[in-house]
Formats: structure tokens, C-alpha cells, sequence
């Protein structure tokens, strides 16, 4: 399914450039898109945490992707702000 804004001659086109790159370069792609989205989820996590230090900041992000135990397992305790 296409987007509402991207005629079929540039979806076509896109899925073409697509199939022709390796599956490194379609890693890469998806390794910056992932990291990305982390560093939103950062972002909104400063902004709801005013303060807070980058050790909160990211035993939050990680119970927000993965679960407080999960993150209690990765990194213990919840840091103080």
C-alpha cells in the first residue's frame, strides 16, 4: 500500500532503488532509522523528566522499549533524577 501523497510512478521508482541495495546498505538504513527512533524516545523523556540525568534518561528508555524488569535486570536500580 502506497502513501496518499506518492503516485505510483514514485512508489515504482523507490521500490526500485530499494531492490537494488545490498543487504548491508539496507541494514545500515534500518540501524539509523532504530537509532532514531531512540533518540525521539530520549527527547520526550527529557521533556517529561526535566533534570534528569543521562543515566535516568536511559534506564527510563529502556523500561519504556523493554519493561521495568527488564530494565532493574540491564541496569538495577532506577537512578535518582
Amino acid at each position: 500500500m502506497r502513501p496518499l501523497d506518492v503516485t505510483a510512478e514514485q512508489q515504482r521508482k523507490h521500490d526500485e532503488l530499494v531492490r537494488r541495495l545490498s543487504d548491508g546498505e539496507k541494514g545500515a538504513i534500518l540501524d539509523g532509522l532504530i537509532e532514531s527512533g531512540r533518540q525521539l524516545a530520549r527527547i520526550g523523556i527529557k521533556q517529561r523528566h526535566p533534570g534528569a540525568t543521562d543515566a535516568l534518561v536511559e534506564w527510563l528508555l529502556i523500561e519504556n522499549l523493554y519493561g521495568a524488569s527488564v530494565a532493574l535486570r540491564l541496569r538495577g536500580q532506577r537512578p535518582a533524577q
